[in-house]
């Protein structure tokens, strides 16, 4: 089991799908959950799975990525050619089903993304019933770590096909990019 090393993998797919919807590092992300509703400010949910390791962040990172979005063949792990890279279940379960979640991360719940500048989406509930070929809670190699965090590391040096869609403009403020960068490297908080 990989254990928290995928964790960069979650990160690296909600950074993409929040920033294709337009929002920032300072942006909150609302989970609509059966048993309750949590609001997290992007910068919180990326500190506490990358810096804290903390595994309830990391399953909301994968609500936020979407599952497919994560997963799928034209997703951020398939389109980076991460073959054996999969995330399939959730850790922390007695915490997570305390949410009313399944140990499963194929259902994610609706989600409401919001900024400061009042720009808003409405992500609705979504599930994934595609056979993926890791049968354990996340699958990954040594190879498939190394090629995300040179991804990760090199963006700005590597050809934009090979690239995490991320803006590497510095005078960007609030980068998704600069914040993912921060957090694996412990400057996050």
């Amino acid at each position: 089991n990989p254990a928290s090393t995928v964790k960069i993998f979650s990160a690296a797919a909600a950074a993409e799908r929040l920033e294709s919807l337009g929002f920032s590092s300072n942006s909150r992300v609302t989970f609509h959950y059966d048993k309750k509703t949590i609001t997290r400010s992007v910068r919180g949910l990326f500190h506490d799975a990358l810096h804290r390791s903390d595994n309830v962040a990391h399953n909301q990172l994968v609500e936020v990525a979407g599952f497919r979005l994560l997963n799928g063949p034209t997703g951020t792990l398939g389109r980076l050619g991460l073959k054996d890279t999969q995330i399939m279940r959730a850790y922390a379960i007695s915490s997570w089903k305390k949410l009313g979640r399944r140990s499963s991360l194929r259902q994610a719940p609706r989600l409401t993304v919001a900024d400061k500048q009042g720009h808003r989406a409405e992500l609705p509930a979504s599930s994934d019933d595609n056979a993926y070929p890791c049968r354990k809670a996340a699958c990954t190699t040594p190879s498939d770590l190394a090629k995300m965090m040179c991804k990760t590391v090199l963006h700005e040096q590597l050809p934009a096909r090979s690239r995490l869609r991320l803006s590497a403009d510095p005078k960007r403020e609030n980068s998704l990019l600069s914040l993912f960068r921060q957090c694996l490297f412990s400057q996050c908080g």
